[in-house]
């Protein structure tokens, strides 16, 4: 009998990996473009948060340009930008799945920018990110509000307690430091 054919095995078809879909749904980029006079209503998908961080004039002309949002039937004036003057306002607005409409009541372009980011947070999605503690330097640990609590000992008393033993032993335990500052006294004394 000759050598066994064995079927050729199927090419390797690389899988992505396990990852939880709110990896992907982070912050992504908004941008929106509103030329003069134009109004324009804008699309935020119910799972998202819109963002509006900055807007800016583009190719500015002589004149005032108010920029107006409307939600709910409401109208507001939410910028002031002109030419020369003040071109460029940053701003903090969040906008839901209401959809505003953004209004240019002026005779220059004006640039909205920002991002979307998921609506909620991260365990009303069923998902946790991992919270490293603290940096001595007063940094501050990002990450769910579960995790941050669980790391901060006035969240809880017992907690507190139970570090606390921990902190007093890393305190009364040698460092490094401090082993090589004796072991060079230690040399010093044997070369008197």
């Amino acid at each position: 009998q000759g050598p066994r054919c064995s079927p050729e095995p199927a090419p390797h078809t690389p899988q992505p990996p396990a990852v939880p879909l709110f990896y992907f749904l982070r912050m992504a980029f908004w941008g929106c473009t509103l030329k003069a006079g134009q109004k324009q209503k804008i699309d935020v998908p119910s799972v998202e948060v819109l963002h509006v961080s900055q807007v800016c004039l583009h190719d500015p002309k002589p004149g005032k340009n108010y920029l107006q949002v409307q939600v709910d039937g409401q109208s507001y004036t939410i910028g002031f930008l002109e030419q020369d003057k003040v071109e460029c306002l940053a701003m903090d607005l969040f906008f839901g799945s209401e959809g505003p409409t953004f209004v240019n009541t002026g005779k220059s372009e004006i640039h909205l920018s920002g991002y979307t980011e998921p609506k909620g947070n991260i365990e009303e999605l069923g998902y946790e990110e991992e919270v490293e503690p603290p940096a001595q330097g007063g940094a501050k640990a990002v990450g769910s509000s579960t995790a941050a609590a669980k790391a901060s000992p006035k969240a809880s008393p017992k907690a507190a307690a139970k570090t606390e033993p921990a902190k007093q032993a890393a305190a009364a335990a040698p460092t490094e430091d401090d082993e090589e500052e004796e072991e060079e006294e230690d040399e010093e004394s044997e070369e008197e």
